[in-house]
């Protein structure tokens, strides 16, 4: 309901088949029915509190992170929509707010990311079908279906930009200077792809331009993606971007700084 949650069970009264489970009530309502999906033995949704929860057993527990629960507070609750779906092993809750903004939970590594498709705020797929018979997953949006696969280097056919944006590499007061940062990542790909770094020394508010670097020649795995000469800086928060259609797979990030 808006206001409470109660679990039921089917008892097998002849008069009436279901009865409460005694205890197992939550003063945490739900924000829209719509945002209410499941992940193996757990319920997902948004509560009216503005948090996303997953229940574990009969009690919820929140999984938002304070920027997504800013994103929900602005929302309009009627177009809120969510759906799950499993990929290799690892299962995704989908959450889309406004019709505009996509967020994805990862339930095996408890992490969110935004999804979007080309110039849009969210992505393009509104619901998921799982095939077990042959593992694959078809996602549907309007009127059309997508084969939906961490292999696929597109997103219908437009660049996936792939961002990802560190914490702050300083916490002391004392000025840095950052020698050089180095990307763990997969290279040698069929196609030599730019990796972009840009820097933030006002806490995200404004980048500095773009500095590029490549993964390496077709067959160069050894190659390593790094950046040299960054300056200084009270604190420094990295953002790096590729749209080229590779595979992304991330070992780490290593900074050498003074």
């Amino acid at each position: 309901g808006e206001r409470t949650i109660e679990t039921w069970y089917d008892s097998g009264d002849p008069d009436f088949p279901f009865t409460r489970v005694s205890g197992a009530v939550s003063d945490i309502g739900c924000a829209n029915h719509k945002t209410i999906a499941k992940i193996q033995t757990s319920i997902l949704f948004v509560g009216i509190d503005n948090k996303v929860y997953m229940t574990n057993g009969y009690t919820p527990i929140a999984i938002s992170t304070p920027s997504i629960e800013l994103s929900l507070i602005d929302s309009t609750r009627e177009l809120l929509t969510a759906f799950t779906y499993t990929e290799n092993g690892s299962w995704f809750y989908v959450l889309t707010i406004d019709d505009n903004l996509t967020y994805s939970y990862d339930s095996s590594t408890a992490q969110w990311h935004r999804r979007s498709t080309a110039s849009t705020g969210k992505w393009l797929i509104n619901g998921a079908i799982n095939i077990y018979e042959s593992g694959n997953v078809v996602g549907y949006g309007e009127k059309n279906y997508y084969s939906i696969s961490i292999n696929n280097l597109t997103d219908n056919g437009e660049r996936i930009r792939r961002e990802a944006i560190s914490l702050p590499i300083n916490k002391t007061v004392n000025r840095i200077r950052v020698h050089e940062i180095q990307l763990d990542m997969e290279g040698g790909f069929d196609i030599e792809a730019d990796v972009t770094l840009e820097i933030s020394r006002d806490n995200g508010k404004t980048w500095d331009n773009k500095m590029f670097a490549t993964t390496g020649a077709v067959g160069e795995y050894r190659r390593r993606v790094k950046w040299q000469r960054l300056g200084q800086a009270r604190d420094a928060i990295l953002r790096i971007v590729t749209t080229d259609a590779i595979p992304i797979r991330i070992l780490g990030l290593w900074a050498r700084i003074s």
